[in-house]
């Protein structure tokens, strides 16, 4: 089990996890910020703000010291609502999200109780029912290519 931080500022990101598995599906919408992860806990790193590179020298000095077990791109909702088509989602009492996209897709709906979380398990599905725009993926050689 990978742990991470459930501070507000991480509400935006998808968990690492499902950011695999979008890996793995082939979506490669490129990502500003990077989970990295060290003895099952991620981290949540970026130099988008690094002018100098100050911080990303000193990153890459802890990544050589300490080197990631993984290092996942991070993505947030907007990364992953792009590549879908119309969607709904809604939101319980409890705090539960719920989305779906028109039956003629022929998509189930996913609950999950963080928005990033629900789409991201929604554009899983998507990807396996081959409904995403090619654009947002890695074509078969790219992804033979990869293994």
């Amino acid at each position: 089990m990978i742990t991470f931080n459930t501070s507000s500022l991480y509400k935006p990101f998808v968990v690492p996890i499902l950011c695999r598995d979008l890996v793995l599906a082939g979506f490669t919408a490129p990502a500003n910020y990077q989970w990295k992860i060290r003895n099952k806990e991620a981290l949540l790193y970026t130099t988008v703000f690094d002018a100098d590179d100050y911080y990303k020298e000193s990153i890459a000095h802890l990544d050589y010291i300490n080197p990631p077990d993984h290092i996942y791109p991070a993505y947030t909702i907007m990364d992953v609502e792009e590549p879908l088509k119309d969607y709904m989602i809604t939101c319980s009492a409890a705090g539960e999200y719920e989305i779906s996209m028109h039956s003629m897709y022929n998509i189930e709906s996913y609950k999950a109780p963080r928005m990033p979380d629900a789409i991201a398990l929604l554009l899983l599905g998507a990807i396996r029912k081959g409904i995403v725009n090619q654009k947002f993926l890695l074509t078969n050689e790219e992804r033979n290519f990869k293994h």
